[in-house]
């Protein structure tokens, strides 16, 4: 069953009990963001903040993190397994995805399918800071709630910090953000379609459907993605990858569950 669905018209937005500066600050950009109320909450409960607006589900910002609290469940920013990818990049391992794209050093990385934002801050920390990376996320409430969880979440790890801090998040719909793209403007283009159906126990994707968009991949995104693209268009698929094959992704990596496809820049007419 499909989760149901988040809009800007069930959120309002407020912070923890004694807020600083900073918190009030993000909290009231998130609500600008998204298109919602700014609550301050004062000593009240989130009940009743729930009760005061007629909203179901409300955003908390904290000094330390950003989560979205409804009646039953609560979900908040984290970089998800960007943290031990980085850490295992870090011990001199492979990370997959970053050298099935041939990642490097000084690339320009787009992510037009953001989501929690895991495989756009691994490829900041894999292009440093010479390199640049964008991730695109259709739902104002998805990318608000990531954009600035990256802003303030706090890890042991300096560098999975770091590499949060340099990713940029947009709010776009990823067919008409590519279309305004210049010709070989990225080095690499990355899709990562959610899937119709996620692991019981990945809570958070499931949070992440409810916010998000799950439209299909086209041909056309394709298209206009390999324009955009200087070295490859890469897509995540389930295996054995039929999507993929649908979409004329010559290059394939299976791993379990879990493929990715790859293809060229479109040809020079």
């Amino acid at each position: 069953m499909d989760p149901v669905r988040i809009t800007p018209d069930d959120v309002v937005v407020t912070t923890s009990r004694s807020p600083d500066g900073h918190s009030l600050g993000h909290a009231a950009d998130i609500a600008e963001e998204i298109g919602c109320p700014f609550l301050s909450r004062s000593h009240e409960s989130l009940d009743v903040v729930r009760e005061n607006t007629g909203r179901q589900h409300v955003i908390v910002v904290t000094s330390e993190e950003v989560r979205l609290v409804s009646s039953t469940d609560t979900f908040w920013f984290h970089p998800n397994m960007a943290r031990s990818r980085i850490e295992a990049v870090l011990r001199r391992e492979v990370d997959r995805l970053a050298a099935f794209m041939e990642l490097k050093r000084g690339d320009r990385f787009l992510d037009v399918t953001c989501g929690l934002g895991a495989d756009a801050i691994t490829a900041a920390h894999v292009v440093g800071d010479e390199g640049h990376v964008m991730a695109v996320e259709r739902s104002p409430i998805l990318s608000a709630i990531v954009r600035h969880g990256m802003k303030i979440y706090k890890h042991r790890t300096d560098e999975v910090v770091s590499a949060m801090r340099r990713v940029e998040v947009v709010t776009a719909d990823s067919a008409d953000f590519l279309t305004s793209q210049d010709d070989g403007s990225w080095d690499v283009v990355y899709f990562d379609p959610m899937f119709k159906r996620t692991v019981k126990r990945s809570k958070g994707l499931e949070v992440v459907r409810a916010l998000g968009w799950s439209g299909p991949t086209t041909t056309e995104h394709i298209g206009e993605a390999r324009r955009v693209a200087k070295r490859y268009v890469v897509m995540k698929d389930g295996s054995p990858g039929h999507k993929l094959k649908e979409l004329g992704f010559d290059s394939v990596s299976i791993n379990g569950r879990i493929c990715y496809g790859r293809i060229g820049p479109r040809p020079k007419q």
